[in-house]
């Protein structure tokens, strides 16, 4: 009997050993401090026949009419691909690029393992 709980005892001490070895994940919250979007600016180009018939002599209005049609008008296209996001955790900050914009906090997915002191 006493042989046996020596091994039992053998055995779980083996078990917290190699269980301490392993890496515990955990997910922490970092605090959101800055967003800034990237984005970027699509231009669109003027007609190639807004340049063509300019009234000559016209009055300022007539002018302005002619250069502001609708088709003539310039517009730019701005399209966000992703967000710069400063968080802070455990005392430091961090960057990194997000998809998506973030709230208040993000998760943090952190891995935990004992250190070999050996090394």
């Amino acid at each position: 009997m006493k042989g046996m709980l020596g091994v039992l005892a053998l055995i779980a001490l083996f078990t917290l050993r190699t269980a301490a070895a392993e890496p515990v994940e955990r997910i922490v919250w970092g605090e959101v401090v800055e967003v800034i979007p990237i984005t970027e600016t699509i231009a669109h180009r003027r007609a190639d026949s807004c340049d063509d018939g300019r009234p000559v002599g016209a009055s300022l209005a007539a002018t302005l009419r002619w250069d502001l049609r609708p088709e003539c008008v310039r517009r730019d296209n701005v399209r966000t691909l992703g967000y710069r996001v400063s968080y802070r955790w455990d005392g430091r900050t961090y960057v990194r690029q997000m998809d998506k914009k973030p709230g208040r906090r993000v998760p943090l997915l952190v891995k935990i393992a004992a250190v070999d002191e050996s090394r």
